[in-house]
């Protein structure tokens, strides 16, 4: 898998290890390691984890395609559309299609794959750079010595490092190092529930049948609950519903390993579609929601020490960015390490890193839970607005698009698709990298005199 962009080569190399083998962490492992530093990732589980489907926006879909991966994309399934229902009948309230000139312009294409095959891809870019994967290495401390962070393993095993970075998910770990206090989540009360289904299965009913092979993804929505699914392979289809936990008799602890029988949701007010899917298998990957409040730092005391991907930044779970925010944020990091010459650059990048960053994951994060709480709205003045908006879509028929809705279109996903992690991350390097920690702060005085 050779990468079709050509990336320089660090004049310092580190020895960097890394909290956690999922997306994040492979990524960052790749990022990094193709400058030439070299990478150790540590991960507490023997693989891959979590399964079913994954929206890949165009966002992260350029990446891959930078990254070598241009014919693993090409077998993915394109998807640009979604109809909305609702929960409670099934009646189609309207579609959101993207149009084709509009797309063109994020540069990529949005797809659907399996979550495994994003990790495998990713595993065997992060191993083709020389990058050690450690499976069933349980990490139980991080300590900021000096000269160098040292990380020390279940096993009883110290590792040191020049560079820690905390890829380790919701509940991690060097979290608590670097935001020096307690993991703050705290229960959202719901859960999303998901099933992968065999297609083979649903094309034996007539009415299901019709979302089999559809290339889009439909979302039922109800008050204070939602469903959406989506094709992810030939053979699999993904249902994900978001339910409060309040209607359901157990309970269930934090994670993307926990299981339940699919008749643990009572569904037999809802749409008879969702009901008919749900229940297709018996068992359904519970993932509790649970709210992280924003931290205001990434980057430990020492600059040596940072996080990453939803260590840094938790998004909602099934969400369609928790997967491209993670890729980017590697990105980012490879990109600036490669510019790295001396040990005491070190701090200034991994500041600049958060810099660069955070702002970008903030402005994501908020479309996704402002996209959730359009699909959940409880009946009222609002809902139904937001149902006779959705109607006017149902006229369909390329003479309602003219130039104006068309940037209308491309105003609302231009900022969040059209991102482009590499070229963000090299204009702050020529910005502000290049100066150094001394003439930056001049710069920035200059601006504010």
């Amino acid at each position: 898998m050779q990468p079709r962009t050509q990336f320089p080569q660090a004049e310092l190399k580190l020895d960097v290890l890394i909290v956690g083998g999922s997306i994040a962490g492979l990524a960052c492992a790749y990022a990094l390691g193709r400058s030439g530093h070299r990478v150790r990732v540590l991960e507490k589980d023997n693989g891959c984890q979590r399964g079913g489907g994954l929206r890949v926006p165009p966002n992260l879909t350029k990446i891959l395609i930078e990254w070598g991966l241009v014919e693993e994309v090409k077998k993915r399934r394109e998807c640009r559309k979604t109809t909305f229902m609702s929960m409670d009948t099934g009646d189609v309230l309207g579609y959101l299609e993207w149009k084709e000139d509009v797309l063109k312009e994020t540069g990529a294409e949005f797809i659907l794959m399996r979550y495994e095959d994003l990790y495998q891809m990713l595993y065997g870019l992060a191993v083709s750079v020389g990058a050690e994967i450690s499976y069933n290495s349980t990490v139980t401390a991080i300590k900021p010595t000096n000269p160098s962070p040292s990380v020390h393993l279940a096993n009883g095993t110290s590792l040191t490092a020049d560079l820690v970075i905390g890829a380790d998910g919701r509940r991690s770990l060097v979290r608590e190092l670097v935001d020096e206090s307690k993991d703050n989540g705290t229960d959202s009360g719901y859960t999303f529930y998901t099933v992968i289904i065999p297609i083979d299965r649903m094309a034996q009913d007539p009415e299901l049948a019709t979302w089999a092979h559809v290339l889009q993804w439909p979302i039922w929505m109800g008050e204070n609950r939602c469903a959406l699914g989506f094709p992810f392979a030939d053979n699999d289809y993904s249902l994900s519903v978001y339910w409060p936990d309040n209607e359901v008799a157990d309970d269930a602890p934090e994670g993307w390993d926990v299981y339940c029988p699919t008749n643990v949701l009572d569904l037999s007010q809802y749409s008879d579609s969702v009901r008919r899917l749900f229940t297709m298998v018996p068992t359904a990957q519970r993932t509790k929601y649970v709210v992280r409040e924003r931290i205001a730092e990434w980057v430990d005391r020492t600059g040596r020490i940072l996080l990453i991907g939803e260590a840094a930044h938790p998004s909602l779970p099934c969400s369609t960015h928790g997967a491209s925010l993670a890729v980017e944020d590697a990105e980012a990091l490879g990109v600036l390490f490669a510019h790295l010459t001396t040990l005491e650059q070190i701090p200034q990048l991994t500041e600049g890193f958060q810099e660069l960053r955070r702002t970008r994951c903030d402005f994501i994060h908020r479309g996704e839970l402002s996209n959730a709480a359009l699909t959940t709205m409880p009946a009222g003045l609002a809902r139904d607005q937001r149902d006779a908006g959705l109607a006017l879509s149902l006229k369909g028929g390329e003479e309602h698009w003219d130039d104006d809705k068309l940037r209308a279109q491309w105003d609302k996903i231009g900022e969040g698709f059209a991102y482009h992690a590499r070229e963000a991350s090299e204009d702050w390097w020529v910005k502000w990298g290049a100066l150094g920690p001394a003439s930056r702060h001049r710069a920035e005085r200059s601006v504010t005199e």
